[in-house]
């Protein structure tokens, strides 16, 4: 019995220690920036009407990009999502994480690789959200969200000059 449980602790210390810290890092990076809920944000008016989104808060950029394309028909709620999204992506700026939105073949493996360095052009969280189809409104919150985050990059450069 001794031996098992032995066997068990050696094979559990390989398993940590063999972990790689940059893709913890880098898991960490997307979980705290993509799932961070700023829960100072009120719930958006427009979706009170509706059963389905009623219950969700809006208050992470992972909730805006899941529910932007389920009210595709819905422009009032799209707006009003589209909007949360400019406002969340400022407030990770504030925080020094902003973040950087791609999609297409590949993205998520661009995405882990240009994450791999977390502290190089601005800081800059690169975030996958389309693999290989992309929607609409998932090709409008990136450009929204990207134009935003390069804008806020750019007037701190010209501050700084």
């Amino acid at each position: 019995m001794t031996k098992k449980i032995l066997i068990l602790f050696l094979l559990s210390i390989n398993v940590l220690y063999c972990q790689d810290e940059d893709e913890q890092t880098i898991e960490r990076a997307y979980i705290e920036t993509f799932g961070k809920c700023f829960s100072q944000l009120e719930p958006l008016q427009e979706t009170k009407s509706k059963t389905e989104l009623k219950n969700i808060s809006f208050c992470s950029l992972y909730q805006c990009i899941k529910f932007v394309d389920y009210e595709d028909y819905e422009e009032k709620i799209q707006k009003a999502i589209l909007k949360r999204a400019l406002e969340i992506a400022f407030l990770l700026y504030n925080q020094r994480t902003p973040v950087y939105l791609v999609s297409g073949m590949n993205s998520s493996e661009k995405a882990f690789q240009k994450n791999l360095n977390l502290n190089d052009d601005n800081n800059l969280v690169y975030i996958s959200i389309a693999e290989c189809v992309s929607s609409s409104s998932l090709e409008q919150i990136k450009e929204i969200v990207n134009t935003k985050t390069s804008k806020l990059i750019e007037s701190k450069k010209s501050n700084k000059k």
